[in-house]
Order: C-alpha cells, then structure tokens, then sequence
C-alpha cells in the first residue's frame, strides 16, 4: 500500500498545499475504504 504525502497529492490533485492541509485538517479529505473481500 503506497501513501500519499502532501505535496504529491496537491500535485496530482492541480492544488496547492495550503489547500490540501485545509482539507485534511477540516476532514474534508480521508481514504478511501476498501473491502477486505476477495470477489471471485
């Protein structure tokens, strides 16, 4: 499972980092979840 920091996101994203730490701090921002299961 590879993370994303900051910057690399704010640059995929075509944000700034201000941006994206207002997001994450507001909890605007959070993973995705995902099933555990393994569909056949």
């Amino acid at each position: 499972m590879s993370a994303y920091t900051v910057s690399h996101l704010a640059h995929d994203a075509g944000a700034s980092v201000y941006v994206v730490r207002d997001c994450l701090l507001r909890r605007s921002l959070r993973p995705l979840e995902r099933d555990t299961e393994v569909s056949p």
